[in-house]
């Protein structure tokens, strides 16, 4: 298979967020290549293991399975249509392995405390990330340490789960540090039985207190959390598409430059 129809196979596996997330499709628009959404469409896949899927003998071996695709990426031989994508794009076998492991720890994790302790469990998971994002930039893993690049990273990582509350029932892994889930004044459990009438002005109080982002040289991510914070804060769920959302992301593209 050519170089060619391996992307087209990814983009092909994108769809199926760009159907459930049309910030995807909107912010796609402004990157330089296909690697940025291959790079998030990883991620997605990763995050569904940990937020939506409420079996949790099945979310154990979807990830399982990316554990070992990272031995199966390091030899040459990746299996899965984006991680063939990203070995075209010479995302490097460390990257995939480190953004991989991190998600597999925080599936052990148990819920953080505080604020502060969830950010220090999935700061690997954010710092691999970001480097997947900027794509094969020599300064990759060196700007996503940064704490500008932390920071949106993290609105990405939020976004998927305050979309993901309530997707798992009595089952859920930990999306809420125990602090947040005190101040909404639920237990995990009580959550997973919510509506989704009763989910959204959760999460409108729940990114309530977000402050704009530094503008960083990534349009495509600057036009999804834009669109994402916006929706959420109006709205307390996804963004839809539509010539006004267009325009949103356009103008926070031209910021991101």
């Amino acid at each position: 298979m050519s170089a060619a129809e391996h992307t087209a196979q990814a983009l092909q596996f994108s769809e199926r967020w760009r159907d459930q997330d049309p910030a995807l499709r909107l912010a796609e628009v402004y990157a330089e290549s296909d690697a940025w959404v291959i790079a998030s469409s990883v991620y997605f896949e990763l995050a569904e293991c940990l937020f939506r899927i409420a079996e949790a003998h099945v979310r154990e071996a979807k990830l399982g399975w990316w554990v070992e695709e990272v031995s199966h990426y390091a030899d040459g031989q990746p299996r899965h249509p984006l991680s063939r994508a990203l070995h075209l794009h010479q995302a490097s076998a460390q990257n995939l392995r480190e953004l991989v492991l991190a998600a597999a720890s925080l599936m052990d994790a148990a819920a953080a405390e505080s604020r502060e302790h969830l950010e220090r469990q999935r700061a690997p998971l954010l710092r691999a990330l970001g480097e997947m994002l900027l794509g094969g930039r020599t300064d990759a893993g060196e700007l996503a340490r940064q704490p500008a690049w932390m920071a949106a990273c993290a609105r990405m990582d939020d976004c998927f789960r305050l979309l993901s509350l309530g997707r798992q029932g009595a089952q859920a892994l930990p999306i809420l540090s125990l602090s947040e889930q005190a101040g909404l004044g639920l237990s995990r459990d009580q959550l997973g039985q919510l509506s989704e009438a009763e989910l959204i002005p959760l999460r409108r109080q729940l990114c309530a207190h977000w402050r704009p982002l530094s503008p960083l040289p990534l349009p495509p991510l600057g036009a999804y959390l834009r669109l994402w914070a916006g929706s959420l804060r109006r709205r307390g769920q996804a963004p839809r598409l539509g010539a006004l959302n267009a325009l949103r992301a356009w103008h926070a593209a031209r910021q991101w430059q």
